[in-house]
């Protein structure tokens, strides 16, 4: 015997004889009793020798005592980890062993193991932390030194990425610190990934100064950061050690150092409240007005926090007290906000401004309210806030406190006179949004104190709906106590019951239709309390209605019933109560749809079950024809779909367009469907009405999987729709590459077409998949088949803009001068659809940019026609002829403007500008100009110079003369019009940048050719303006715009057909040369710097002025006058204009002096000739016959002075 302990235990436990150790344990009566000499237990023996399935025994059936110990204090835990038995050890610990008991020496299990080197009962004891983390832990210095002497890793981390000197530091433990830097310790040591702070942030935040100061004398890093950016300055500054502050900073810490939420070591103390760190960085300089990423001060935090002292330090040191946040926060606000009330007062009492408002709006007592900081509301009240104040959503303190109830601020705002009817921007009133939250109290003080028991919200939903709809019963109960109407509607019809019931709150509905309420109430759809609580699956509530008498059958504004609703939402318990009370198990809705059709269709599979166990019709239809089979299979729902079939559903039936399951499951995917339908005999060669088969339509849609099933199932792989497509085509079509593969790999034809001769390889071209005609040409596609019409794959491609399909084509040889039998090229079908990088690649590959089809039209032709500007410009750089004519003879200025497609004006006139800036040629001598090509006239205009003008119109008004009508006769005054000033304005650019005489004369006299191709003149008025727009050719643009309106003005009125003998007649020309002398002499007396109206004065002598003014025109000329113009009007300005000739606009005085002209004309054509003292010429009575009128006012010397120097140069525009 070992004491009272069998020896034969012993032995059996040493040799692992399990067995024989159990019996011998199972007849000892008391299993504590039993010691050696040493006061070891049967359980030390057991862990000592490693007997795990005796150790289980002794502690499980036995019940041991697990910390028994032995009469030196160690514990089973302690021997098997000593002796590295691992299993025995987690055994222990899973019973509770305590890990960190320890022996008489202060070791612990840990710590006897890892002397031992039994690493693995080391890492399984520690749970991360090692013996020497544990020792540094606790300052077992003579431990640690142990440890390291036996190999411990010094750098070994615990779980949280803590080294043992991190953890030495965190406590405070001086001479392990030291004795860890020097066997090496990493200084610096942070986790893997950074994030843990240094050995200096931890002794630090601890204030552990004279760590903190060995830690510096040894190197470490004053300013590192941890994971918030913080340094070691900043969380002693959170943590309000002033020593260590005091320190960091005489070693050089930087004051201003920021966390990644740009919060400053100033900022952190302040938040926290350390008042002494806070007047210890403020005295070292710390910017007091320092802010975070939202804008916040220290001042703001430290009202935010509450710390009265800081506030009242950082103010006294001249803190903004209205420093504000990105979201328009004061101090002030977050203080309310936050019902710091003494701060509120101080803040007040400093002169914070008592209605500064957040982002929303909303202001201290607002917040306050809202926050049910009582005292607060009182004292802002107190000081003058605005009780009325709303945010951006329209509520008001009283709005707000209602919403959250916060009943005591409701009392007080309503005492201090807030409107109890004030709402939200939606319409709810205090008490609307007190009934939805439920708040019983505020809504009775509302109701009390007078609020409107029927205000409504937006969608006119009053405080006992919402009330109703959030199921709060009691206030229910009290609104209708109050008169509240029971029947009241939202804008969706819905009552408080119809909506209770939609929202499952059954005691509501109770109490609603105890008190009376409509039970067959409906929405504006239709929908009852009972069909509402059946769709949302409300049992009990679908229960009480029906027991109420509410109608079963009550229909949707569909058909749909309760039962079909519950159906399609698949509530199996609504859909079995229904049942039984008798609703129509085949009631349809307005698609025919039955409960079984919308259960199958939407995969409710026990509601399916259970309608078939009701006698429930398999073969229903909707009106299309599908059956509840068909809209499972269509919807993937396997599980419905085979218990339709077990059912007897027909596999075969069709809908309106002759899809089967088979045929519908395949177009959509459903694979499993596939499977089991073929499984169950599915024909799979049925066909839609179109002849499409599964087949077919599963390339469509790319169901790689189902094409797979399908082939290995036996489906003919060449299967056509009515109009010859193949699966492969279809795939092709819709750019399925991984289907076009497999239908290829299994033999499907390469060169199957359409009725139309349309291939794979065209489709495929024609959509653009570069994969799939890639894949077609590697497998021998033909890449120059054609269809009936010429069209390649090419011409497709470039038609359709599909770049890199044409760049692969290219590559692959096909043919980039194929025509069409009429002669159309790629290049012109892409140039044709506004394809410009096809346009750029076909160019760049060599194609001719002149090819033209029969109707002669280039690829610049039919761009210009088709609108597409970049094309125009694209194929303009690329040296395309700007004047190739189509076979009509028409140049793409003409196509553009007169023959095109474009629809918009803007696109025209861009294409136009283009055409015209570049030089293209303007003749539209052939071109009939209806009314119609008003506006595209004007774009060619608007796009041209003032030369290129000239021509046009010259050019149109030529064309012009070839159709005498009405309508044209009109336009051709337009067109004069618009040439007289292009005449003007081309003189004036042009003059203006020259005052060469010669080169003025050379322009005028191109400009005269100009007209004189458009307007037939006389020889002498051709001279006359040759001459006189030279020699009266002043050197600004004013007088340049008078002669030519002068001159177009009389041609417009004047010109005459073009006599065959114009050489016969005789022009006097010596009285206008002599006018032209005087002209020029007075061009030579004229000051050289002088207003318009000194000049006209010179022109007009005083005594013309007063004949003019006073007694010839009122007496003799006011009857024709007045037909021009108001007479009264025309005289005053008349009057006052020649009595302040100098100070006049030329602009005013030309059109008084054209309006007089008209007078006299229209005078003198009624044979009332008068003369105007010198400004009406004499009529020259030898004149010749045919010149008329048109030569008189020209040819003498009186015309030339006064027409010449004064009219015209008075018509100043």
């Amino acid at each position: 015997m070992m004491g009272n302990i069998p020896i034969e235990l012993v032995n059996a436990l040493q040799n692992n004889q399990v067995q024989t150790a159990i019996e011998l344990l199972k007849n000892t009566d008391n299993i504590s009793q039993l010691r050696d000499d040493n006061n070891k237990s049967a359980l030390h023996f057991a862990a000592a020798y490693g007997c795990l399935e005796a150790v289980r025994y002794l502690t499980q059936e036995l019940e041991a005592n697990i910390e028994t110990l032995d009469q030196d204090g160690v514990t089973p835990l302690f021997i098997a980890a000593a002796k590295g038995h691992l299993e025995v050890v987690e055994h222990l610990l899973e019973k509770g062993a305590n890990i960190e008991a320890t022996f008489s020496n202060g070791f612990t299990p840990l710590f006897v193991a890892a002397a031992n080197g039994h690493l693995k009962i080391e890492a399984t004891l520690s749970n991360g932390a090692t013996p020497l983390y544990l020792a540094a832990e606790n300052g077992h210095l003579k431990v640690v030194e142990h440890l390291l002497e036996k190999g411990a890793n010094i750098e070994a981390k615990d779980q949280d990425g803590t080294t043992p000197l991190c953890v030495a530091a965190a406590n405070g433990h001086l001479k392990v610190v030291e004795h860890l830097l020097e066997k090496g310790a990493n200084i610096e040591a942070k986790d893997q990934d950074g994030d843990t702070p240094t050995p200096l942030h931890i002794a630090a935040e601890n204030g552990h100064l004279e760590v903190v100061e060995h830690l510096l004398e040894k190197g470490a890093d004053i300013e590192a950061k941890d994971q918030y950016g913080g340094t070691p300055l900043c969380v002693a500054a959170a943590n309000g050690h002033l020593k260590v502050v005091e320190h960091l900073l005489e070693k050089g810490a930087k004051i201003e150092a920021i966390l990644s939420d740009g919060a400053t070591p100033l900022y952190i103390a302040a938040e926290y409240g350390e008042l002494k760190v806070v007047e210890h960085f403020l005295e070292k300089g710390a910017k007091i007005e320092a802010k975070d990423q939202d804008g916040a001060t220290p001042l703001y935090i430290a009202a935010e926090n509450g710390h009265l002292e800081v506030v009242e330090h950082l103010m006294d040191k001249g803190a903004d007290i209205e420093a504000t946040l990105s979201n328009g926060a004061t101090p002030l606000y977050v203080a309310a906000a936050k019902g710091h009330l003494k701060l509120v007062k101080h803040l007040l009492e400093k002169g914070a401004k008592i209605e500064v408002t957040f982002s929303n709006g909303a202001t201290p007592l607002y917040v306050a309210a809202e926050n049910s900081h009582l005292e607060v509301v009182e004292h802002l009240l107190e000081k003058g806030a605005d009780i009325e104040v709303t945010v951006s959503n329209g509520a008001t303190p009283l709005c707000i406190a209602a919403a959250k109830g916060q009943l005591k601020v409701v009392e007080h705002l309503l005492e201090e006179g807030a409107n109890i009817e004030a709402t939200f921007s939606n319409g709810a009133t205090p008490l609307y949004v007190a009934a939805e939250n439920g708040h019983l109290k505020v809504v009775k003080h509302l109701i009390d104190k007078g609020a409107k028991i029927e205000a409504t919200f937006s969608n006119g939903a009053t405080p006992l709906l919402v009330a109703a709809e959030n199921g709060h019963l009691k206030v229910v109960k009290h609104l209708l106590e109050k008169g509240a109407d029971i029947e009241v509607t939202v804008s969706n019809g819905a009552t408080p019951l119809c909506i209770a019931a939609a929202k499952g709150q059954l005691k509501v509905v109770e109490h609603l239709l105890e008190e009376g309420a409509n039970i067959e109430a409906t929405f504006s759809n239709g929908a009852t309390p009972l069909y509402v609580a059946a769709e949302n699956g409300h049992l009990k509530v679908v229960k009480h209605l029906i027991d109420k008498g509410a109608k079963i059958e009550a229909t949707f504004s569909n058909g749909a019933t309760p039962l079909l609703v519950a159906a399609e939402n698949g509530h199996l318990k609504v859909v079995k109560h229904l049942l039984e009370k008798g609703a129509d198990i085949e009631v349809t809705v307005s698609n025919g749809a039955t409960p079984l059709c919308i259960a199958a269709a939407k995969g409710q599979l026990k509601v399916v079950e259970h309608l078939l166990e009701e006698g429930a019709n398999i073969e229903a239809t909707f009106s299309n024809g599908a059956t509840p089979l068909l809209v499972a299979a269509e919807n993937g729902h396997l599980k419905v779909v085979k218990h339709l079939l077990e059912k007897g559903a027909d596999i075969e039936v069709t809908v309106s367009n002759g899809a089967t399951p088979l045929c519908i499951a395949a177009a959509k995917g459903q694979l499993k469907v596939v499977e089991h339908l073929l499984e169950e005999g599915a024909n799979i060669e049925a066909t839609f009405s179109n002849g499409a088969t599964s087949l077919l339509v599963a390339p469509e849609n790319g169901h790689l999987k189902v094409v797979k099933h399908l082939i290995d199932k036996g489906a003919k792989i060449e299967a056509t729709f009515s109009n010859g497509a193949t699966p492969l085509l279809v795939a092709a079509e819709n750019g399925h590459l991984k289907v076009v593969k497999h239908l290829l790999e299994k033999g499907a034809k390469i060169e199957a077409t359409l009725s139309n001769g349309i291939t794979p390889l065209y489709i495929a071209a024609a959509k653009g998949h570069i994969k799939v005609v890639k894949h077609l040409l590697e497998k021998g596609s033909n890449i120059e088949d054609t269809l009936s019409n010429g069209f390649s794959p090419l011409f497709v491609a470039a038609a359709n803009g599909h770049l890199k399909v044409v760049e692969h084509l290219l590559e692959k040889g096909a043919n980039i001068e194929a025509t069409l039998s009429n002669g159309v090229t790629p290049l012109f079908v892409a140039a044709q659809n506004g394809r410009l990088k096809v346009v750029e690649h076909l160019l760049e590959k060599g194609a001719n940019i002149e090819d033209t089809p029969s109707n002669g039209f280039t690829p610049l032709l039919v761009a210009a026609q088709n609108g597409h500007l970049e094309v125009v410009k694209y194929l303009l750089e690329k040296g395309a002829n700007i004047d190739a004519k189509n076979s009509d003879d028409f140049t793409a200025v003409i196509i553009c403007s007169v023959f095109s497609y474009i629809q918009n004006q803007d696109t025209r006139a861009k294409i136009l500008k283009e055409l015209i800036i570049r030089g293209a040629e303007l003749d539209f001598s052939k071109i009939y100009f209806e009314v119609q090509f008003k506006d595209q006239i004007e774009d060619i205009l608007n796009a041209c110079n003032g030369q290129q003008k000239i021509a046009v119109l010259a050019n149109i008004l030529h064309a012009l003369d070839k159709y005498p009508n009405a309508q044209l006769n009109i336009r051709r005054v337009e067109f004069l019009d618009e040439l007289k000033s292009a005449v003007m304005q081309t003189v004036i650019d042009i003059t203006e940048k020259t005052y060469d005489r010669e080169k003025q004369i050379e322009i005028c006299e191109d400009v005269s050719k100009l007209i004189i191709k458009t307007i037939p003149l006389t020889k002498s008025l051709i001279e006359y303006l040759q001459k006189v727009v030279v020699e009266y050719l002043p050197k600004n643009q004013e007088s340049n715009k008078n002669i030519f309106q002068i001159v177009f003005d009389y041609i417009s009125e004047k010109r005459q057909p073009m006599e065959k003998d114009q050489s016969s007649k005789k022009i006097k020309l010596s009285e206008q040369s002599k006018s032209i002398d005087e002209s020029q002499k007075y061009e030579k007396e004229k000051p050289k710097i002088g207003t318009v109206g000194q000049y006209i004065g010179k022109f007009i002598s005083s005594e013309d002025k007063k004949i003019l003014s006073y007694d010839i025109v009122p007496k003799r000329y006011a009857f024709e006058a007045k037909k021009a113009i108001e007479q009264q009007k025309f005289l005053n300005q008349l009057n006052t204009t020649l009595n302040n000739i100098d100070k006049t606009s030329p602009e005013v005085l030309a059109q008084l002096i054209v309006q007089l002209e008209k007078a006299l004309e229209k005078a003198d054509q009624a044979n009332k000739k008068i003369k105007l003292s010198s400004i009406e010429p004499e009529l020259d009575s030898k004149m010749d016959k045919d010149d008329g009128v048109a030569e008189t006012s020209l040819t003498t010397e009186d015309s030339v002075k006064h027409v010449g120097d004064s009219i015209i140069n008075t018509s100043l525009t």
